[in-house]
């Protein structure tokens, strides 16, 4: 069973998706991260590409000021990159009582790419038809100023800068993830994905507290498989 926490930048996903899989293993399951930086491949062709795809599109080096290369030619490896992951879970699919925790998905993916580049969902969607397809996402909602205070920094992306925002940096970053919180919420509202809303005084273990509330739910009340897009 795969299940994916969705949210704009700095709403916690990799907080949650670690606590979640310690409190469902405290509970009697079996669970793991799946955290990309993370995943483990193997040494063999197929683990070699994806290790040399994950860091092409996520170099260790800071980011340029703008997209110098255009939205398709992120969107596509991103794409390549989902495809591949469905093809390692397949592998690793015969324990069929392991849950999944991913820290995000792509759908924001999505997202961004309709964002930034205007382009299609429906045709969106298609381009990530043979990837994973979670049982279930999680929507992790916050106000972008909230979820700006959380963190000392962001990255060029995740203040809009690729995507022609200017300005100071926390009006920017409020301006570009407000789109992003939407277009998720259109996501939350389309699939009937569960939201968990976050205010300032919204606790972590409370997130985790409802977030394992409703993964436990979602299992008693499904076979825990994995499927795909269709």
């Amino acid at each position: 069973m795969l299940v994916a926490i969705e949210g704009i930048d700095g709403a916690g996903k990799s907080l949650l998706a670690r606590n979640l899989v310690d409190g469902l293993e405290s509970s009697g399951h079996r669970a793991e991260a799946l955290e990309k930086f993370s995943l483990d491949f193997g040494a063999g062709f197929a683990g070699r590409r994806m290790a040399e795809l994950r860091a092409t599109i996520w170099p260790d080096e800071p980011e340029p000021s703008g997209d110098q290369l255009g939205t398709e030619f992120y969107l596509f490896l991103l794409a390549a990159w989902h495809a591949g992951l469905a093809r390692f879970a397949d592998v690793r699919s015969n324990d069929a009582r392991r849950i999944g925790i991913s820290d995000g998905s792509f759908y924001r993916v999505m997202a961004k790419a309709h964002i930034r580049g205007g382009l299609d969902l429906d045709w969106l969607a298609s381009l990530f038809r043979t990837a994973l397809r979670p049982a279930m996402v999680i929507l992790l909602d916050i106000d972008p100023a909230e979820a700006w205070k959380r963190r000392d920094s962001f990255k060029e992306t995740e203040l809009g800068r690729w995507d022609g925002i200017e300005g100071e940096p926390e009006a920017a970053f409020c301006r570009y993830q407000e789109a992003i919180r939407q277009a998720l919420l259109g996501f939350a509202l389309e699939y009937g994905w569960p939201v968990i809303r976050q205010t300032a005084e919204t606790t972590p273990e409370e997130v985790m507290r409802r977030a394992h509330s409703l993964v436990t739910e979602g299992i008693s009340k499904t076979a825990p498989k994995t499927t795909k897009l269709a």
